[in-house]
């Protein structure tokens, strides 16, 4: 499975075509990559953070068709031996693979993780306001995928009005954002973003270290200093 079949490679090409609204780039956003659905038997979850960290090759934020590919093989050379023993476990297999990927990436680059979950949520949702012109806001509307990604209602029991409101209160006390200007109502500024994921990333390692992970007993030779190659054939834990 190392190698992508003619089979997975049409279930590739026919799911990026169907989820890209926007047919003037050779990307997905955050909002299209998440309505990717893989073949039944081959089942991932496109919605998760680390899923969405190692479908991103390049690390941009825009989900091209060749990181698919990439991932694809990446799948089928950590999964072969599973697949063909036992499919139930497949899933499971991916996303572990996914969230050491994710953990070995940000131990040491929790800042290189930010700007990446700030360039995701906001590739196609980036808002000018003419009053504010050194400040960078998105929609409102990517929020609401955010607030569905990190399961926000489940976790917290907070509804996605209540969450967005919360973020621009955030925005408010960093003097970026005046909630009494109805000019802002359905935008967020992209720093409130980026703290949120440094929260986030934060919390993520730390739940590692409480589930007994130690980060140098899996990566003993690990050079923080290089990130992941973005030309690489198939993407790599090792």
């Amino acid at each position: 499975m190392g190698a992508i079949n003619s089979t997975i490679k049409e279930h590739i090409e026919n799911e990026f075509n169907r989820v890209k609204r926007n047919k003037k780039v050779d990307y997905l956003t955050i909002e299209e990559a998440i309505l990717l659905e893989s073949l039944d038997e081959l089942d991932i979850h496109f919605n998760k953070i680390p899923v969405i960290f190692m479908l991103d090759v390049n690390k941009d934020g825009k989900i091209t068709l060749d990181d698919i590919m990439q991932f694809s093989s990446w799948v089928g050379s950590i999964t072969e031996e599973i697949y063909e023993s036992n499919r139930e476990q497949f899933t499971e297999e991916v996303h572990g693979q996914c969230t050491l990927y994710l953990w070995k990436e940000a131990y040491y680059n929790q800042e290189d993780f930010c700007n990446w979950f700030v360039r995701l949520f906001s590739a196609a949702s980036i808002v000018h306001v003419p009053r504010y012109p050194d400040i960078v806001f998105v929609t409102t509307d990517v929020i609401s995928i955010l607030h569905d990604i990190l399961n926000v209602q489940e976790n917290f029991g907070m509804n996605v009005q209540i969450f967005i409101s919360i973020l621009q209160h955030v925005g408010e006390e960093k003097n970026m954002l005046n909630l009494s200007d109805t000019n802002l109502d359905d935008v967020l500024p992209a720093t409130v973003i980026k703290i949120l994921a440094s929260h986030f990333i934060q919390g993520y390692l730390d739940m590692m270290v409480d589930l007994g992970f130690d980060y140098h007993t899996y990566f003993p030779v690990h050079d923080h200093s290089k990130p992941p190659s973005s030309n690489s054939s198939a993407l790599s834990l090792k």
